[in-house]
């Protein structure tokens, strides 16, 4: 699996992607987190791994947050988790149609889900997640 990930990596950069996974970017949120308002996007953020929701639904969340959050306080960390989304939705949302369903999977933090699903149903809910057509 490692060995795969490194392959990954190397043809998501050469694509010209600036590489954060969507684990890395919930980390980076909670490390520089400082309201308490922000808790809202971390819960939406985990939630979206666990849940049915398509990557189309996850831009609009970060859409909404970014264009209703207004900082109380640490506006420059603020700045930085907003940068840190927007590259996120940029990197990995909008150039979706151009990746292979491994490269959504890794970007996504989803392979742990997809290789513990049961059935084809199961990894059906992921490929319609990540817009991705099953190939069976």
């Amino acid at each position: 699996m490692y060995n795969d990930i490194l392959v990954i990596k190397k043809k998501l950069y050469s694509k010209g992607f600036s590489i954060m996974i969507l684990d890395e970017l919930i980390f980076e949120i909670e490390n520089l987190r400082t309201e308490d308002s922000l808790q809202d996007i971390l819960c939406i953020l985990k939630e979206w791994k666990n849940n049915d929701k398509t990557v189309h639904e996850l831009e609009k969340t970060i859409e909404k947050f970014i264009d209703s959050f207004w900082p109380k306080e640490n506006e420059k960390e603020l700045l930085k988790i907003m940068k840190l989304l927007y590259d996120f939705k940029k990197d990995n949302i909008k150039n979706i149609g151009g990746m292979t369903m491994n490269e959504r999977l890794y970007l996504f933090s989803l392979f742990d889900r997809f290789d513990s699903c049961r059935n084809e149903k199961e990894k059906e809910i992921i490929y319609k997640k990540l817009l991705a057509k099953n190939r069976i």
